[in-house]
């Protein structure tokens, strides 16, 4: 493509260079008769316009040819398959050139994959472009486009694999937000569905429920990927409620920090990650904590094992020690 725009580009500027020497030289003629006195007659005026009309005939002509050819050859004859299958009158006369073209090769493998390999490498040739719009041949750009592919289709299964069989919110929202952006509608048009599904490694029906959750996202008026999350109940305990409850186990009424300094609480958050907090003791039983917080609460439905479950990790009861 760039050698052709490359030679358009030498044919104007060889055209205007023409121009502007012809437009000299006429010039120069001009002022070459003024300065010797000479008059232009009748007869000579007729003569220069009969010669710029040829001139002007045989530039239409050459531009008409010029562009007939170019259309010719952006058009080859070979579109789709069926030409090809049409370009011979039956199946023999076909073989008998497949049968030519194989005794004009060389007869050991390694050459005529030389020879083969040679001729597909020549891409100002009229044939190797047919095969590349046909898709016999595969283009650099199109090689590149594969290999991308393949790469990104990895790095997606293995994100598949290490999520699929995690249970945490985190892993399982990526592994929808995975499937929803690869089913799209390009996927559906070109039937790829189940190839998808055994590249990733995942059910059919999996990848049919990404393309619903894509949809309703995008449809959607808050169409954020972070919105992918678990159903939940009519009647869940909002995150509000949580917060409440979270706190009444720190109320100084119903527990209290540790005496000791160095009564402290580890939990793990993350690889090589945890996090640090002084114990918190209970100055009474878990029911009687619970009692309290329907007292104080009363507008909250929320049963005793759920409200337990809310406790923070460093509080705990008090160890009753039987002095002997």
């Amino acid at each position: 493509m760039w050698k052709e725009k490359k030679a358009q580009k030498n044919r104007e500027r060889c055209k205007q260079n023409y121009e502007m020497k012809k437009n000299d030289r006429i010039n120069a003629l001009k002022q070459k008769c003024h300065n010797c006195g000479h008059s232009e007659t009748s007869a000579a005026k007729r003569k220069r316009k009969e010669r710029k009309i040829k001139a002007d005939k045989r530039l239409y002509e050459t531009e008409r040819k010029r562009k007939y050819r170019k259309s010719q050859n952006k058009d080859p004859d070979i579109h789709t398959i069926n030409d090809i299958k049409n370009t011979f009158s039956n199946k023999m006369e076909k073989s008998r050139a497949v049968k030519a073209m194989k005794r004009a090769l060389p007869t050991t493998p390694k050459k005529r994959v030389a020879v083969m390999a040679t001729y597909l490498d020549n891409k100002q040739s009229p044939t190797v472009q047919s095969l590349e719009k046909l898709k016999f041949v595969i283009t650099p750009e199109e090689k590149t486009d594969i290999q991308l592919g393949n790469a990104v289709l990895n790095d997606l299964k293995e994100i598949v694999d290490q999520a699929k069989f995690s249970r945490s919110d985190s892993a399982r929202t990526a592994l929808s937000v995975i499937v929803a952006s690869t089913s799209g509608k390009n996927i559906t048009k070109e039937r790829k569905k189940t190839l998808l599904s055994r590249k990733l490694g995942l059910p059919l029906k999996r990848i049919s429920k990404g393309k619903r959750v894509r949809t309703q996202i995008f449809t959607s008026e808050k169409s954020c990927w972070t919105y992918i999350e678990r159903k939940t109940r009519k009647d869940a305990i909002t995150d509000d409620v949580k917060k409440i409850a979270y706190n009444f186990w720190t109320d100084p009424n119903t527990s209290r920090p540790s005496g000791n300094k160095n009564d402290t609480k580890r939990i793990r958050i993350g690889p090589k990650q945890f996090l640090k907090h002084p114990i918190y003791i209970l100055d009474k039983s878990q029911t009687e904590v619970f009692n309290d917080f329907c007292i104080n609460n009363p507008n909250i439905n929320m049963n005793q094992r759920t409200f337990e479950r809310l406790k923070p990790y460093f509080v705990r009861s008090a160890i009753l020690v039987t002095l002997q």
